[in-house]
């Protein structure tokens, strides 16, 4: 269980990494083992950045749209936590990653 959870994590880093790349929205990236989660700002090039809980609400509702189910969290709502059971198939694990990327490519 302990080496799927840390698999599952590093994935979720790797895809996370390449989207901070991609989004200048993307930003504070971390995981713990299958536990991972992401924020959503504004001015990320910036020393302070600033919360984006705008986009994170409709980051959550476009994800639902396309039958996927995310949460906001944190203090200003503007980070998208991860916990999938450590059963989960890779193939769904792929798929609800592929949505959420979708999401974010037509939101920026």
């Amino acid at each position: 269980i302990l080496e799927k959870s840390q698999a599952l994590g590093e994935k979720l880093g790797q895809r996370f990494g390449e989207w901070q790349q991609k989004f200048d929205c993307v930003d504070n990236a971390r995981h713990m083992g299958a536990m991972a989660a992401f924020e959503l700002v504004t001015d990320k090039g910036k020393r302070e950045r600033a919360p984006n809980p705008e986009l994170a609400g409709a980051l959550c509702k476009k994800a639902r749209e396309e039958g996927l189910i995310l949460l906001s969290c944190g203090m200003y709502a503007n980070t998208i936590r991860f916990l999938m059971p450590v059963t989960i198939e890779d193939s769904v694990l792929d798929e609800g990653l592929d949505i959420i990327e979708a999401c974010l490519e037509s939101l920026t």
